[in-house]
């Protein structure tokens, strides 16, 4: 289990580790490796990382003194580099080596997991190379225990995250590279569930290295493709053009790029592009494939659905230094920001995590459960995304919500109906993820728990899921999960006061009135969040002399005009400094969007004038549910913004404006 990072740092206590599941040890005994064997991992790790200053999503070091603990440590332990030690045993000694140093502990299970994988990958290329095949679960699940514990641990390592053109983010493992060519790259691969999958008429390319995926999470359609270069005389139109890819420093590719280019250059070839239907194929859980050197695909993954794979580039089985991708005719140039917007290793592997504990629990107890049940606890996870929204270092950047408005449950596609046995899989599913200092995907799951109960009426339950949920928040200095949970613990006294048990409604109030204003205060605090991102675009793409032949799509939401609306000048005026949304020679960069925080708070106000009306506060009543009003009008989600207008309406005919007494004449 986890410890206090506090007491960590302190020095208190050893350092502890991540207690692996019997099944991982098996793995761990089967699987042998030599000191160059891990000594070769840990080199690309080291290049992958490539650390230069502290930062709070793990511990950074110098790059020059990166690992060389664990390395002397394996160049000292066994002299002879030939004898083959059980990957359990490696484990065991580093653990013992390094009681204090929980860094070089977490960054030794990285070397693990990289090397099993790998080892995996080669003992086994043949029989993948171009079908589908499934993959050992134990071995998968060991390689990914031990990915967490290395990077979600008390002492994670920290390693660079970047936003793909396919839409995905990566992060970077490990990476050897020989004289400007790939020769082994490793990442994670995470397609969060924002809508944002790149832009649909460049999505078609083709890898320099031979390239294996395996399916952590979710699901996903591989589409293979066909293309053929026109030649003169050929009288069928071209589909698209050839581009190749700038990486900013040539086609050498880095884990620290900060922007990509698709360049045609006037060598573009002219082609014709039809997809193979035959070789369509769908992957889900523990699933593997591979894609050839060369080979032009696509992936399609659902726009709101969480995705996550492990991606090996071997270069070993595959390399040409020329890769093109397909551009649309006639194009010149098109920037990819390799931005992550606040997304970090942590966040996501947590999110991974807990999409692929939802698919192993869905093999195993799918028939418990209507499929209905299984929706709703899926839904809570992309649920549970928004409500982390626009925190940086940990799940969603801002610009998420600029593609995604969170709609409740039973306003999405074939997820209307009751929630019978939807609770009992979350609540195992907590059990299976959260830590013993839970992060802000769990404490959001948690209070996706309570508003389950709270809509199948069983509020005691929904009271002690948000408690924990606020507890849990509280903890972490997580205010805007503190401010949600205190917001729908008064939501749930006021159910209960409506239920006849009026002695809750004092408390009601006081918890509604700290979640609106602290809503409020959030908005104004996050509202200078952009310029710094805005400020880092322009002068990324300032040295781009040509055009993009494809701007992306303009972002809505304009925060000036929202504070107009809701006539709130002090906000306005805070507001006033935000940067529009820029296109900077073709990169869209989009100051954050709180549609959520607008959410909540027009919610919390509507709530608040019910329970003044119940108090026979009518002034006030009416007061805030006005103020709920002109929030709603700003809301975007013309159903959401329709709840929040009847709720606030009630309360003012409920609440109606007494008449001012004439003065009667001297």
């Amino acid at each position: 289990m986890y410890s206090s990072r506090s007491a960590l740092r302190a020095g208190t206590s050893p350092v502890p580790e991540l207690e692996l599941a019997p099944e991982t040890h098996e793995v761990l005994n089967r699987a042998t490796f030599q000191k160059n064997d891990l000594l070769h991992v840990l080199a690309g790790v080291k290049e992958a990382a490539k650390p230069t200053k502290s930062d709070t999503d793990g511990e950074l070091v110098k790059k020059d003194s990166y690992g060389v603990s664990v390395k002397q440590w394996l160049e000292d332990v066994h002299p002879d580099p030939k004898l083959s030690t059980s990957a359990g045993k490696w484990r065991t000694e580093a653990s013992k080596a390094f009681t204090d140093d929980g860094l070089s502990r977490s960054l030794f299970d990285l070397i693990l997991a990289v090397a099993l994988l790998r080892d995996h990958s080669r003992k086994t290329s043949d029989e993948v190379h171009g079908i589908t095949g499934k993959t050992d679960h134990a071995l998968l699940d060991a390689i990914w225990e031990l990915l967490r514990s290395a990077l979600t641990g008390p002492t994670p390592v920290a390693l660079p995250v970047q936003r793909s053109a396919q839409g995905f983010l990566s992060i970077a493992l490990c990476h050897h590279n020989v004289d400007g060519r790939i020769k082994e790259l490793f990442r994670v691969h995470v397609w969060l569930p924002d809508g944002q999958r790149g832009v649909e008429a460049f999505r078609i390319h083709s890898h320099q290295c031979w390239g294996r995926s395996w399916i952590l999470a979710g699901t996903a359609t591989d589409h293979r493709v066909d293309v053929e270069a026109l030649e003169e005389g050929d009288v069928r139109e071209p589909t698209h053009e050839t581009m190749r890819l700038d990486w900013g420093k040539g086609s050498r590719y880095t884990t620290d790029q900060k922007v990509s280019l698709a360049r045609a250059d006037g060598a573009g070839k002219l082609v014709f592009a039809t997809e193979r239907l035959a070789d369509k194929e769908t992957h889900g859980l523990d699933d593997s494939y591979c894609v050839p050197t060369m080979d032009y695909h696509y992936t399609e993954a659902p726009l709101h659905d969480v995705h996550a794979t492990l991606f090996f580039f071997d270069g070993d089985l595959g390399y040409t230094h020329d890769a093109p991708i397909l551009g649309p005719v006639g194009a010149t140039l098109h920037p990819q920001a390799r931005d992550p917007m606040g997304n970090s290793a942590v966040g996501l592997v947590d999110l991974a995590h807990a999409q692929r504990s939802l698919d192993v629990l869905k093999n195993k107890q799918g028939r418990e459960h209507k499929g209905l049940a299984w929706g709703h606890a899926q839904r809570a996870i992309t649920n549970a995304v928004y409500t982390c929204g626009a925190l940086r270092g940990e799940l969603l950047g801002e610009s998420a919500y600029l593609h995604l408005v969170l709609k409740e449950p039973w306003k999405d596609s074939g997820l209307v109906g009751p929630y019978d046995g939807a609770p009992e899989i979350l609540e195992e599913l907590l059990r299976k993820t959260v830590p013993s200092q839970p992060r802000q995907l769990h404490i959001a799951l948690q209070g996706e728990l309570g508003s389950m109960y709270r809509r199948m009426g069983r509020l005691e339950d929904a009271g002690r899921a948000f408690q924990t949920q606020y507890d849990w928040a509280r903890a972490l200095d997580w205010q805007r999960g503190q401010h949600h949970a205190a917001g729908e613990l008064g939501n749930v006294l006021l159910q209960r006061a409506q239920k006849n048990d009026r002695t809750v409604l004092a408390k009601a109030v006081a918890l509604l009135s700290v979640s609106v204003e602290g809503l409020r205060s959030l908005k104004v605090m996050e509202f200078k969040r952009p310029q710094e991102t805005a400020a880092n675009a322009t002068k990324l793409l300032a040295t781009q002399a040509a055009k993009p032949c494809e701007p992306t799509a303009r972002a809505a939401g304009n925060p000036d005009m929202q504070a107009e609306k809701t006539g709130d000048k002090g906000a306005a005026k805070e507001e006033a400094n935000i940067p529009k949304t820029k296109e900077v020679e073709g990169l869209n960069v989009a100051p954050p969007h709180f549609e959520q925080l607008d959410v909540w708070e027009a919610f919390g106000r509507a709530r608040l004038a019910r329970c003044y009306t119940a108090l026979g506060e009518h002034a006030k009543a009416r007061s805030m549910a006005q103020a709920s009003l002109k929030l709603a009008d700003v809301l975007r989600d013309l159903s959401t913004a329709t709840m929040v207008r009847e709720l606030a309406e009630e309360a003012l005919r409920e609440a109606p404006e007494e008449p001012q007494s004439a003065e009667l004449p001297v």
